[in-house]
């Protein structure tokens, strides 16, 4: 065991280093049978893509590298939609990842179309001789392996390569469409999509979730009522007010009075929001990524690189920039930024602050003069001291591939890939993300303790004991409570500490919500049901009506909802659904003749407090002048595996 830990550990420091091999004319070895495909119906073969050019990806979806190479994949898959079938190959570094449900969320999480082959046991990556994360290899549509890489800026490199095959091999290559099964068509939408981050503020009373996949943050009481909402939802990176303004994948968030800052991590960019003028404006970043060591200069003129979470202390915004392994110090008072701790090479190194070496802070929580960060591809907790001339200590952490699910002191305690931390009256309470736990750990005696979750994926509610997560990512701190964000589960969690019971927080005041337009599209819907003969221009309220099968029920901690909008996108309700028959008063805007509701709706056995049925109805409600109805009536019967 050792020595395969040590073989990553070499592979695994190498994956910022680009590299290429000439030309060659290795033919490219078979997928072994067996292995578990994602994005598709049915295995693909390399004797069955003959005739396509073939890109193979190697990732795991912890790496901040492989992250960043996914918008280059989408520019050839789009540039070259005919000719090139794209592989991802999914071989994990963490036990966690090994999981094709927790794949499958990463594929959504990230919008991954192309196939992906769930290759835990490394099989594809010996076969290939695959020699960091990422790496990519081609195939020519002979099935020969004619070059690869390994590390970031692959498109400017692959690029030429794929067009000298598609002018070389001309008309023999199969333009055929790939026959795929994206993993999109089985998740149910719900309010919030994979939210990273949560910040919750006693002074205020107010609760900051950034609901990350919808690219916004919506802005709550700390019972979940619904004030505002920053960003369009649309992907981008514009300024402005709050209902223009865009996002790009936004993670932390931390507010001083009325002024929010978050960190737009796609965008490589700082932004804050006004609570009182209601817009928008980037303070820090240049909108490129950028490995920069740039000592103190203006906020808007040094590029980040995936700026991942974020804490304020007396007018300094310190920064986990998790793409280059560093912490950086934007002064809010006179826009200044700097690097304040990491020397950009990725590894577990105490030192003095630009010696030391991180590995992917995502997690920052301040205390005193001392900064607290979740490591996570160290699966450690590091202190950095904030002052000029500090260290970097590590905490609990022992390197790039320790790790696990262990209590104990410095020596024996393991962490797997946390994302999340805060500092709550002398303790630090982690999201033990990959280990689904929220874990407690005591600075002065390096001493960590799990505090919550059975470590078993899951959406159960209850004791500290019994209730269970699903990769969380973010943690806050208010009034007796800790507000936590469940990604996986698209959900916020709230443990009382004195009650020890964590329960879901319900967002409520959803009609907040509606101004948030989308592109609607018919045909990404499997089950459609018609409804004609509703009198849409006179109806005042709508009935949905479910019938569930025969020993089952709705589940009631999951997020059961409802949405009514136009054809073009603009939302009239969306609401929460906890029983099977509801009504719901609705005002409708003239000049409609037709309407569309989404019924999202979670339902298991009644002996089972588990998850297992997941339903997505749309009905498209057509108008019908002749018939005097006051309501619009929704029924669908839902059936049994």
């Amino acid at each position: 065991m050792k020595t395969k830990s040590l073989l990553y550990i070499i592979l695994f420091l190498v994956t910022s280093t680009a590299y290429s091999a000439a030309e060659t004319k290795n033919k490219a070895p078979e997928f072994p049978k067996g292995l578990e495909w994602l994005n598709t119906s049915k295995p693909f073969s390399i004797s069955g893509l003959k005739g396509k050019i073939v890109l193979l990806d190697f990732w795991t979806y912890c790496c901040i590298n492989c992250i960043h190479i996914m918008p280059d994949l989408r520019k050839l898959e789009d540039k070259y939609q005919e000719q090139l079938a794209v592989i991802g190959v999914h071989s994990a570094k963490f036990l966690t990842e090994q999981s094709t449900e927790n794949i499958r969320q990463a594929i959504l999480r990230y919008n991954i179309k192309h196939a992906v082959i769930n290759d835990k046991e490394f099989q594809v990556w010996n076969l290939y001789k695959a020699k960091a994360w990422p790496t990519l290899i081609l195939i020519d549509p002979e099935g020969n392996i004619v070059n690869y890489r390994s590390g970031e800026g692959v498109y400017d490199f692959f690029d030429p390569l794929i067009n000298n095959l598609v002018q070389k091999f001309g008309d023999s290559i199969d333009k055929t469409p790939l026959t795929l099964s994206p993993e999109t068509d089985k998740k149910t939408k719900s309010i919030l999509n994979f939210p990273g981050k949560v910040y919750a503020d006693a002074k205020t009373g107010r609760l900051y979730i950034s609901d990350s996949n919808n690219n916004r943050i919506i802005i709550s009481d700390l019972n979940g009522n619904i004030l505002d909402v920053v960003g369009s939802g649309i992907i981008g990176n514009n300024d402005g007010p709050f209902e223009d303004a865009e996002f790009n994948n936004p993670q932390g968030v931390t507010a001083i009075g009325d002024d929010l800052y978050i960190a737009d991590t796609d965008n490589n960019v700082i932004r804050k929001a006004d609570l009182n003028s209601r817009t928008v404006q980037t303070i820090a970043g240049t909108g490129e990524q950028s490995y920069a060591r740039t000592f103190e200069r203006d906020a808007l003129t040094i590029p980040l690189n995936s700026p991942w979470d974020l804490t304020w202390n007396q007018g300094n915004l310190f920064i986990t920039n998790a793409g280059s392994h560093q912490v950086w110090v934007l002064n809010t008072g006179t826009g200044k930024l700097k690097l304040h701790a990491g020397s950009g090479h990725e590894d577990l190194i105490d030192d003095l602050l630009r010696n030391a070496a991180l590995a992917q802070p995502s997690g920052i929580t301040a205390h005193g003069k001392i900064l607290y960060v979740a490591d996570s591809e160290v699966s450690a907790i590091r202190s950095i001291d904030m002052i000029e001339g500090g260290e970097v200590k590590t905490l609990i952490g022992q390197g790039l591939f320790v790790f696990g699910d262990e209590d104990g002191n410095r020596r024996s305690a393991r962490l797997q890939h946390p994302l999340g931390i805060v500092f709550v009256e002398g303790l630090l309470y982690v999201a033990d993300t990959y280990n689904n736990k929220i874990k407690v750990l005591d600075p002065e005696n390096k001493f960590l303790m799990t505090f919550a979750g059975t470590g078993k994926e899951g959406i159960k509610n209850g004791t500290l004991r019994d209730a269970s997560f699903n990769e969380p990512g973010g943690i806050s701190y208010a009034k007796r409570k800790l507000y936590i964000a469940d990604t996986n589960n698209d959900l916020i969690r709230v443990i009382d500490i004195k009650s020890r019971i964590v329960s879901t927080l319900v967002l409520k005041n959803l009609d907040k919500l509606n101004r948030r337009k989308f592109v609607f599209n018919r045909s990404d819907y499997k089950d459609i049901v018609e409804i004609h003969n509703q009198n849409i221009k006179a109806a005042r309220a709508v009935r949905l009506n479910l019938a569930l099968p025969s020993g089952y029920k709705l589940n009631d901690l999951a997020p059961n909802q409802m949405r009514i909008f136009t054809e073009d996108g603009a939302y009239l309700i969306e609401q929460n659904i906890n029983a099977t028959d509801i009504l719901t008063e609705i005002t409708i805007p003239e000049n409609y003749n037709k309407l569309y509701a989404e019924v999202a709706i979670y339902y298991c056995r009644k002996d089972d407090e588990g998850l297992c049925l997941i339903k997505d109805v749309l009905f498209e409600i057509n108008n019908s002048s002749t018939r005097k109805l006051n309501s619009i009536n929704l029924s669908y019967t839902l059936k049994a595996p």
